[in-house]
């Protein structure tokens, strides 16, 4: 366990916000089978590593990423956005409100915790609850597309989960990493082939207990 309000990059802080999501550059063809950051760079000091996150993209179409989450390039550069790599660090408030909602929140006899311990209810990381820290979406923004989106949530438990969350920070961090995923038949047959050229091995591969004879 490590605090990670207390990281440094250098010299800098490390401004990771209430909900950190870490991404990394992907191409538009890939952000649309994942979530993607939409942050506003501009005008931003050289050499920050998170920022303010203004939307949050759940499998939208390139032509959606090439209008709203496009990463700055140099002409002649292919078009890159942010892909979240799944990864997220969660600050203390944020886990405490996280944690009172589903106490507090109730779904019949029981609140949605307990609710949730035994499948009596079901809900998306990344779809209600990151989503209700994306600054444009108000309210009633907010409960239309959770339920275009296919939350299981009623609106009363929406409604109290957007109030909860609503006012922390969310940021992202920009990783300078490769992002592979094996999701799918054509994802695994990319991903093998981009693990092969750049050499990677599993990390248990590194452990001398890999190498002992049985």
């Amino acid at each position: 366990h490590f605090d990670t309000q207390l990281l440094r990059l250098g010299t800098s802080p490390f401004e990771r916000g209430d909900l950190c999501g870490f991404g990394t550059s992907a191409s538009l063809a890939q952000g649309s089978r994942h979530g993607v950051f939409v942050c506003n760079t501009a005008g931003a000091p050289a050499g920050l590593v998170t920022f303010p996150v203004g939307d949050f993209l759940q499998k939208a179409s390139q032509e959606v990423l090439r209008q709203r989450a496009l990463l700055p390039c140099k002409p002649g550069q292919p078009e890159r956005c942010a892909v979240d790599t799944g990864v997220f660090s969660l600050s203390p408030a944020f886990v405490t409100a996280l944690l009172r909602w589903s106490i507090t929140a109730r779904l019949g006899s029981l609140s949605v915790l307990a609710a949730t311990a035994v499948s009596g209810v079901n809900f998306d990381f990344y779809l209600e609850v990151v989503s209700a820290t994306i600054p444009t979406l108000q309210r009633e923004k907010y409960v239309a597309e959770m339920s275009l989106g296919g939350s299981k949530l009623s609106r009363d438990l929406l409604e109290s989960l957007h109030e909860s969350l609503h006012a922390l920070a969310l940021r992202a961090a920009f990783l300078d990493a490769c992002f592979l995923h094996f999701g799918s038949l054509l994802e695994f047959a990319a991903a093998s082939a981009e693990v092969k050229r750049l050499g990677l091995i599993p990390f248990y591969q590194a452990l001398p207990a890999f190498h002992k004879a049985p």
